[in-house]
């Protein structure tokens, strides 16, 4: 699996997942239960509790396709 996009929170997260997963590519979301201890966490950087898009690496280009066609 390779990472196809950072989402900034987790509804942009979902709404990227369903756009994917009209295309019949499969979606992984990672770092989803994270998202809620973002403000709690003395951790640093934040950006590790972002969550991630993963897809298989065969739908990678697809994917960032779908994405980037999106996000214009």
């Amino acid at each position: 699996m390779t990472r196809v996009y950072t989402a900034r929170n987790l509804p942009e997260a979902h709404l990227i997942k369903n756009l994917l997963e009209q295309e019949e590519i499969e979606v992984y979301i990672k770092n989803e239960k994270l998202v809620s201890v973002l403000g709690e966490s003395p951790l640093s950087p934040t950006y590790m509790f972002y969550p991630e898009i993963w897809v298989n690496d065969e739908d990678r280009e697809r994917a960032i396709t779908i994405i980037q066609r999106n996000n214009q």
